[in-house]
């Protein structure tokens, strides 16, 4: 099978679990699960009008979701765009018939994929930090000249090889500390934001490289090394009160004397513990990275903080500094209205039916209240027999006035006795709760075989 031709990139793009939201497509698709100031908002939105991501087919990406091996091959295929070829020989016992089999016998048979060796691929089951790295080292030839730096990465082991491409290609930073953490899970959205930069990398045209500095005859230069973190000169709020639904702008003066500061991602804390995070924006005129944090109409009145600053520079490098550690600011929040103190109240859960066969879609409902603000997203997770879980977004339903959370089996599903494993909602004033099975609520079924 012939793939498509790509370009590969002179230069390179940083990735992280927390990038900046750069301009996302205003116009255009727009999963309704997906907060607009969220890190990976413009990733899915790009990916998505380029049909390269499609969601779930009911206006909800799958935010928080963990990523399967078949969705990772539909969605590398939707980007290679391969010669469809007829009669490709199955290998797998698990692959006939699944919605992403053309997908997965595709990669499979140019070397981007692989089963596990026992004549099974796990089309639904998740990856991890490591198996992805390795799926992309593939996927788009990455290289590494050198050794990861990440300290929970072991010099010899199997993955080594390919979380360095990623590294020295800026597809992942880590998950801070300069750790990596390998065995992670990887959800949809940090998936995205993997593939979006593996593109951007891939994609970027190819420029003639700056002459170093002090270049000599004999091929070396004397360039500088960064070995350190940006530092955090000065922060600034602009005002010490708001109002619920004002802005707050938070100014910061930082530098990295070498390769110069990235990105700057600023955290609040509420008075009743809310948190909220936005990327700040370089402000060539006045040399400062500014954060616009908006505050909800329904925020709780009282005295915030900034929680952290997290900073990153151009060689990879980040460091997060600490409110009440590393720097002092506390602003108050007046609420003249109605606040909302307290996360949405789940009411009632019940499943459709008390039986399923593998295959079918297990159909969860739920009652849910927010009397302030509102019901915003609601998640549901079930556990399966042999421990294997799988979790989707909720989707609200006027007619019925609940949450409806439809969960599709595969047709390869343990039999045995599953559980809903937990709910979990959100409310407009950014408040969240986990109700848990078996403590907060017993809901059961059983699946057997089709």
């Amino acid at each position: 099978m012939k793939l498509k031709q790509k370009v590969l990139a002179g230069g390179i793009m940083l990735a992280t679990a927390l990038t900046p939201m750069i301009d996302a497509q205003a116009e255009g698709k727009r999963f309704n699960d997906v907060p607009q100031g969220h890190w990976s908002f413009n990733a899915i939105t790009d990916l998505a009008n380029k049909n390269i991501i499609a969601g779930y087919g009911n206006g909800m990406f799958g935010f928080g979701d963990n990523i399967t091996r078949g969705q990772v091959a539909r969605m590398i295929y939707a980007y290679l765009k391969p010669a469809d070829e007829p009669n490709i020989k199955n290998p797998f016992t698990d692959v006939k018939g699944h919605m992403f089999e053309k997908e997965i016998l595709s990669l499979t048979k140019v070397g981007i994929m692989s089963g596990y060796g026992d004549g099974k691929f796990g089309p639904d089951n998740i990856l991890t930090r490591e198996q992805l790295a390795a799926v992309l080292t593939k996927a788009f030839n990455l290289k590494a000249t050198a050794t990861t730096t990440f300290k929970d990465v072991e010099k010899n082991y199997w993955a080594t090889n390919a979380i360095s491409a990623l590294q020295e290609n800026k597809i992942a930073a880590g998950s801070g500390n300069n750790m990596f953490e390998p065995k992670m899970v990887v959800t949809r959205e940090q998936y995205a934001q993997f593939l979006y930069n593996a593109i951007n990398m891939k994609e970027k045209p190819t420029t003639e490289p700056d002459k170093p500095e002090n270049d000599k005859n004999d091929g070396t230069t004397t360039n500088p090394v960064d070995l350190l973190p940006p530092t955090l000169k000065k922060i600034e709020i602009e005002k010490q009160t708001y109002k619920a639904g004002e802005t707050v702008q938070i100014s910061i003066e930082a530098e990295d004397d070498v390769s110069g500061v990235r990105y700057a991602y600023v955290a609040i804390k509420g008075a009743t513990g809310e948190e909220k995070e936005v990327a700040a924006t370089y402000n060539e005129k006045s040399n400062k990275w500014i954060a616009d944090i908006p505050l909800s109409s329904y925020a709780n009145p009282g005295e915030y903080m900034v929680k952290t600053v997290i900073l990153y520079d151009n060689a990879n490098h980040a460091k997060v500094y600490w409110g009440g550690q590393d720097f002092n600011i506390h602003f108050n929040v007046e609420n003249d209205t109605v606040a909302d103190q307290f996360p949405p109240t789940l009411k009632k859960i019940e499943i459709e039916k008390q039986t399923y066969k593998a295959g079918e879609t297990v159909q969860v409902s739920i009652e849910a209240e927010d009397d302030v603000s509102g019901v915003r997203y609601a998640y549901v997770a079930i556990k399966g027999a042999t421990g294997e879980e799988k979790e989707v977004a909720a989707t609200y339903n006027e007619k019925s006035n609940k949450w409806i959370a439809d969960i599709p089996l595969s047709s390869y599903a343990n039999p045995g006795e599953y559980m809903v494993k937990t709910v979990i909602l959100y409310d407009n004033a950014n408040h969240a709760k986990v109700y848990w099975g078996e403590q907060d609520f017993n809901v059961f079924f059983n699946v057997i075989k089709s």
